[in-house]
C-alpha cells in the first residue's frame, strides 16, 4: 500500500482516520468543505456573468462601429437598421455623434 511506502502519506491517512472516528470533527471537516464548494460555485457562476456582459458589450460595440462606418458611407438608415439590428434613435444618435465631431 502506498501509505506504507510514504511516511507523509501515511501520517494523512492515519490523520483522516483519526478525524472521521469523531462525529463532530467529521461533521465540522464536511461542512468546510461544503462551504469552500459554494464559495467555488459561486466564483464561477460570477466569472461566468461578467463574460457573458463581456461578450454582449463587445457585441454592441462592434454593431456601432459597424454603423458609424455605414452612416460615413452615405447608407440610408433602413439599410443600417436591417445590417446592424440598431434603433433608429440609436443611429440617429451616431448620426449626431458624427457632426458633433465635424
Amino acid at each position: 500500500m502506498l501509505a506504507k511506502k510514504d511516511e507523509a502519506i501515511g501520517t494523512a491517512v492515519g490523520r483522516l482516520k483519526e478525524l472521521s472516528r469523531d462525529e463532530s470533527l467529521r461533521m465540522l471537516a464536511e461542512s468546510r468543505q461544503l462551504a469552500q464548494w459554494d464559495e467555488e460555485s459561486r466564483l464561477r457562476g460570477a466569472m461566468n456573468e461578467g463574460l457573458e456582459k463581456g461578450l454582449v458589450m463587445g457585441r454592441q460595440e462592434g454593431f456601432l462601429a459597424v454603423a458609424r462606418s455605414m452612416l460615413g458611407m452615405n447608407y440610408p438608415l433602413p439599410s443600417i437598421q436591417l445590417l446592424t439590428g440598431l434603433s433608429q434613435d440609436e443611429i440617429m444618435a451616431l448620426s449626431f455623434e458624427g457632426q458633433q465631431k465635424h
